[in-house]
């Protein structure tokens, strides 16, 4: 794409069903310009919530696009799980998969409020390029601490 400075507009019609039920989603299309073309894109994502504890939501979005240099489909592929064993301990794990760029991630997230307002991530990332097989995966350690003040 050439450099210059781009606007991007989307029109979308969606429906979704309220996260408070045990079963839920999003159905979503939307079209609307991108770079020097169009896009037209559609997502469905269907979401379970066995237990008031426990959640399984999965994603899948398709986009057509249409530039002066060519055009190309993409499909995103998501999986997210969260548990939150009490209200002081959360976790999240979210696997996806993206066809232009050829990519998996895996992302686990633990987060502990052990204060009103405070918090501790512990967060660990592994992301593979199919696109370079010979490239090992990549793995990620972050731990983020937070604490507020009061004055």
């Amino acid at each position: 794409l050439p450099p210059g400075e781009y606007v991007f507009r989307d029109t979308f019609v969606e429906a979704e069903g309220s996260p408070a039920r045990p079963l839920s989603g999003r159905i979503r299309y939307g079209r609307g310009s991108f770079y020097d073309g169009t896009r037209q894109t559609f997502q469905v994502a269907p979401a379970i919530k066995p237990f008031p504890l426990l959640s399984f939501e999965s994603a899948y979005e398709y986009n057509q696009v249409d530039l002066r240099e060519g055009r190309f489909t993409t499909h995103v592929f998501n999986a997210r799980a969260s548990l939150n064993v009490s209200n002081k301990w959360l976790t999240t794990t979210l696997a996806q998969y993206d066809s232009a760029s050829k990519r998996r991630v895996l992302f686990f997230r633990l987060n502990y409020l052990y204060r009103l307002g405070d918090d501790l991530f512990v967060v660990l990332n592994r992301t593979d390029d199919r696109e370079s097989p010979e490239r090992r995966p990549d793995y990620a350690v972050m731990v983020k601490l937070t604490r507020s003040f009061d004055f």
